[in-house]
């Protein structure tokens, strides 16, 4: 009796418990891009070359194809599945590779 009635209620059990198991997990808080200080921000200015801000500030988090002459350095953070941008640094360089702009983009 046990083993003819076990089975299908352990099963019934599993698909009813199994809606509850998203918020039983744990969901760790992931860092991504590089977050860069104040003091690091402030050093670049207009004029600098590529080198001097590779220097200064490191890789660059996007380094978009399509648009050669911009970097991007952001840093935020995601938890279960929603990013949060802190920090978004936008330089442009012009055609000699020099700091052309400087945005500092708001989130």
């Amino acid at each position: 009796m046990i083993v003819r009635y076990g089975i299908p209620t352990i099963l019934s059990a599993l698909v009813c418990l199994s809606g509850c198991t998203n918020s039983l997990l744990f969901h760790p808080t992931i860092m991504q891009g590089i977050p860069l200080t104040d003091k690091q921000i402030s050093s670049i200015q207009v004029g600098m070359t590529k080198a001097q801000v590779l220097n200064t500030l490191g890789s660059p988090t996007l380094q978009d194809p399509f648009h050669a002459h911009r970097w991007d350095y952001w840093a935020g953070s995601s938890y279960e599945e929603k990013l949060t941008v802190k920090q978004h640094i936008v330089l442009e360089f012009d055609d000699e590779s020099t700091v052309k702009q400087i945005h500092l983009v708001k989130r």
